[in-house]
């Protein structure tokens, strides 16, 4: 197992070098404004959103991001962030959310990737996401998150930048986005079974919103 991985890192530099030296890149700007995505996504509804200091956004690099509450009729709540990189280059990427809950102080206790069925998308049947449940203390949350631009949908992050350096040889393109959704974790399933309801509904806006 570690052979292998220590090859794809190899196979991943080699290509990064000449993807960095001698690759032309086109940055893809969004079809439209970020700020009119939908405040209705499936049976949620937006009820606030923040945004990052620019001590944050100097550290993310994105090009473009919304950071959004959405709540149901039940007063189940969940969290939104996209984040999208018009191109991505060394020092600009999209880097992986798992890392930042444990600096908050949440630990995480489950960790998986699970398929998500969309139905009527005429690009994506199923996907696969990663979910991870965190703990502080007595609370749990559980995320949800992958990465999406090109027409694709990626759990792992090692195969995201495989796809990214291929792209960017072949199709001189490197857009793309990190896509997490958070909500409580209840125990019982039902608030687990509304998120991933949440998801079904928000891939086809995101197909909307995204390059092609």
């Amino acid at each position: 197992m570690k052979k292998q991985f220590w090859l794809v890192v190899s196979i991943l530099l080699i290509a990064l070098v000449y993807f960095r030296v001698f690759t032309t890149i086109e940055a893809v700007n969004l079809p439209a404004d970020i700020e009119n995505f939908p405040q209705q996504i499936g049976t949620y509804t937006m009820s606030g959103s923040s945004e990052y200091s620019a001590a944050v956004l100097q550290e993310l690099k994105v090009s473009s991001y919304i950071s959004r509450d959405y709540r149901d009729k039940d007063g189940d709540n969940l969290s939104l962030y996209l984040g999208y990189y018009e191109e991505q280059r060394e020092g600009s990427m999209i880097h992986s959310p798992k890392h930042c809950m444990p600096g908050s102080g949440w630990s995480p206790v489950e960790s998986s990737v699970v398929p998500i069925s969309i139905p009527g998308s005429d690009l994506y049947g199923e996907v696969k996401v990663n979910r991870i449940v965190f703990q502080k203390g007595m609370d749990k949350l559980i995320m949800y998150y992958w990465y999406q631009g090109r027409n694709r949908v990626v759990a792992n992050e090692y195969i995201d930048r495989f796809y990214l350096i291929l792209d960017s040889m072949i199709r001189h393109r490197s857009e793309g986005a990190l896509v997490r959704v958070i909500g409580s974790w209840d125990g019982s399933g039902e608030s687990e079974k509304k998120l991933q309801q949440f998801l079904a509904s928000l891939f086809p806006v995101l197909q909307q919103h995204l390059p092609q």
